[in-house]
């Protein structure tokens, strides 16, 4: 291994809203080497890899390529300076050909034109160079997940990668692709040219493919060590924050309580159950069994790509089941569309709201009453005094604060939270299910946010759940916790008295180090 670094971060912080995610980070990588880059949702992992593909330029710091100092202005910059990102979404064309994909933007040509004979064979040389069993002719859209993950690597390197980041890559892999990809990373380092710095929750990953791994815990380098000779126990020990970890007889807890516990002292009586589901599966999820009663929040909890998300858009007709069943109220429910969910009394709250949440040219009222419409309408005309009359009725115990008459978009992240809280409110639901609700809001909006998670159950007549990748916001809002891992989860949940953020890093970790 040379002893010039491929890529050596010095001193790297960002802040975001005077809060720092990233607190002076030192990180080095040689060819021929992979650097695992580990932590819990929130360490920091994602801020530094925008930065190290040039998609966002840190507050203070330094990048060396090689041993040249460098700066990027784009992640154009990165690419051309040789710093290559493949990222869980991928953004290869699906409409254009492996080998087009693949030389996109520098394509050999002739005096005709692009040499496609010459490009096809040059894609079909790289593949096999790095074992990769694909038809550089065939349609990007028709290959499968990994294959597309394979070809955008590949894709990298030839143009002349010298440091690829790849971002939790095994995610939606199956088993038998997951071993692919750390045959492919392995060979790709294997002449000593390039190093790849590998992101992952799962610490057997960790193990298979990384010559060294770097743990991040709240925007700091905690743990910098040869894979060879760290422990895992001492890993999660770092990622989680805490020094005295055991085994339990449901995974590894923490053996002391801090104070990270609930806090709520209120007590509610539950109601009939809500929700019922019973070894679900679909094409990304497996044996799903748990249940929800009316008057109650259970949280659920898991690492990124544990299947969360993809259960709540099962539930609301996003995506299709394979098997199971699912009783609501008592009663079988097939989700076919959003359309049903919602005429059965199931709201969701989408993680992205700006992306699916709601209508950005539209204003706060009309976001609000988009679901409920027809109830507002006789002969084809909406009565618009009755619509706004019965939307303001409803943001008012919310307290926006905003014009409601104006485009959504004139309202903090905050409150235009609270106007979907509203919209769900509007739809008179018995099933609310709430996708990192308070993501991208400030603290003193996060409040009032979890004040109207519980005010949602306090009446008794509704059930909630409640995604969040932060610890501390399921253990505020949640009676109940059910840790999600690998798509699936038998239900067994943990109420949350008994419970600190320590405990449920723990419980997330425990199978993915079993």
């Amino acid at each position: 291994m040379t002893s010039i670094p491929v890529l050596q971060v010095s001193g790297i912080s960002k802040s975001y809203n005077r809060v720092e995610v990233l607190h002076h980070v030192d990180l080095t990588v040689y060819p021929g080497e992979v650097r695992a880059l580990i932590g819990h949702n929130g360490a920091g992992k994602s801020t530094l890899l925008r930065i190290l593909s040039g998609a966002e330029a840190p507050d203070q710091g330094s990048i060396m390529v090689g041993g040249e100092k460098r700066f990027f202005a784009s992640p154009r910059d990165a690419q051309e300076f040789g710093v290559a990102a493949v990222y869980q979404e991928l953004r290869l064309l699906p409409q254009l050909s492996v080998g087009e994909n693949i030389y996109l933007g520098h394509e050999p040509r002739s005096r005709y034109g692009i040499d496609r004979k010459k490009m096809f064979r040059a894609a079909e040389q790289l593949l096999q160079r790095h074992n990769i069993h694909i038809d550089p002719r065939e349609q990007v859209g028709r290959l499968s997940h990994a294959q597309r993950q394979l070809v955008e690597v590949v894709a990298a390197l030839e143009r002349q990668a010298r440091v690829i980041l790849l971002d939790e890559p095994t995610t939606a892999l199956q088993a038998d692709q997951v071993d692919d990809l750390i045959r492919t990373v392995r060979g790709i380092v294997a002449d000593g040219t390039v190093g790849v710095i590998f992101v992952s929750h799962k610490l057997d990953e960790v193990w298979s493919v990384a010559d060294r791994l770097t743990v991040l815990r709240n925007g700091d380098v905690v743990l910098d060590k040869a894979t060879r000779e760290a422990d895992k126990q001492e890993v999660i020990r770092f990622i989680v924050g805490d020094t005295h970890v055991v085994e339990s007889s449901h995974g590894l807890l923490s053996s002391q309580k801090g104070s990270s516990g609930s806090q709520r002292t209120e007590s509610r009586k539950m109601g009939p159950e809500i929700l019922r589901v019973d070894n679900l599966s679909s094409r990304s999820l497996r044996s799903i069994s748990l249940n929800v009663n009316v008057g109650e929040v259970v949280g659920l909890y898991g690492l990124e790509g544990s299947g969360r998300t993809d259960f709540f858009r099962l539930l609301y007709g996003l995506d299709s089941m394979i098997g199971g069943r699912i009783d609501l109220a008592g009663r079988p429910y097939h989700p076919h569309s959003p359309k049903r969910a919602m005429a059965l009394g199931i709201a969701f709250v989408t993680e992205e709201r700006k992306k699916d949440g709601f209508v950005p040219m539209l204003s706060t009222i009309q976001n609000v009453a988009l679901p409920v419409l027809s109830r507002y309408q006789s002969f084809g005309f909406i009565h618009r005094s009755t619509v706004e009359r019965a939307v303001l009725d409803t943001l008012k115990p919310l307290q926006l604060r905003g014009d409601p008459s104006l485009p959504a978009t004139h309202l903090s992240g905050g409150n235009q939270q609270k106007m979907l809280f509203a919209r769900t409110l509007m739809q008179n639901p018995r099933l609310i299910l709430l996708d990192e609700p308070t993501k991208g809001v400030d603290i003193g909006a996060k409040a009032e946010i979890h004040r109207l998670i519980r005010d949602l159950v306090q009446g008794g007549d509704v059930g909630v759940m409640v995604i969040s990748s932060e610890e501390e916001e399921l253990l505020e809002v949640s009676d109940r916790i059910i840790v999600f891992r690998d798509r699936t989860t038998d239900g067994t949940s943990y109420q949350t008295k008994a419970l600190t953020d320590i405990d449920l890093r723990n419980l997330a970790l425990s199978e993915v180090v079993s």
